[in-house]
């Protein structure tokens, strides 16, 4: 699901990840 990979790269940036 889209769905569910922006949920993921929406958490990693309010984490302070950046790859």
């Amino acid at each position: 699901m889209a769905s569910a990979k922006v949920k993921s790269q929406l958490i990693q940036q309010q984490s302070g990840f950046s790859a």
